[in-house]
């Protein structure tokens, strides 16, 4: 399969140079601009002429025939004023040339500074003590060494319990606190 390399260089103004005054089916004025340019993107074109037909700047009449069961469109461009054409249109031909600017990937943004180990070792054991406080059974939590000489890897649970109460039941759930 050859294939070739489309002219998409080609303007709304040489399609509308084309178009200008005259009545032209869309493969007309497709066979026209291949004659002039070469090889074209005919979805470009139709395109274009879509866009000229759905602005306000544009005089364009669609003529619509029953042409052997099959709907023939075809469009007569009356007038096109100047504020139709823009800088982007008439340049754009001349910036493809031009090497693409990379854009430099933007660093994810977070909301909050990341967790210190303090931090961490803080969430991982409060989530430990509410997996004890829901399921009744503790699972250590795997802390995170913060580099503090004397610190130790086993979590320090202090029971408020047995200061302030002499109940049996207490001290025992005390003793169960304890042995955790």
């Amino acid at each position: 399969m050859n294939t070739t390399k489309l002219n998409t260089d080609i303007t709304t103004r040489d399609i509308i140079d084309v178009m200008l005054g005259r009545k032209l089916r869309t493969l007309d004025v497709i066979a026209e601009l291949e004659n002039k340019f070469g090889a074209c993107d005919r979805k470009l074109i139709r395109n274009r002429i879509d866009n000229m037909r759905a602005s306000k700047s544009v005089d364009i009449e669609v003529i619509e025939k029953q042409d052997y069961d099959a709907r023939v469109k075809f469009w007569h461009l009356k007038e096109v004023k100047d504020c139709y054409f823009r800088q982007s249109s008439l340049t754009r031909h001349m910036r493809r040339g031009l090497p693409a600017i990379i854009k430099e990937r933007k660093k994810r943004e977070y909301p909050r500074p990341k967790f210190t180990p303090e931090e961490m070792n803080v969430c991982r054991l409060a989530r430990a003590a509410h997996a004890l406080w829901s399921t009744g059974v503790w699972v250590a939590p795997k802390l995170v060494e913060t580099g503090k000489k004397g610190e130790q890897n086993t979590p320090v649970i202090n029971n408020t319990y047995s200061r302030y109460s002499n109940n049996h039941q207490t001290n025992n759930r005390t003793s169960q606190w304890n042995t955790i």
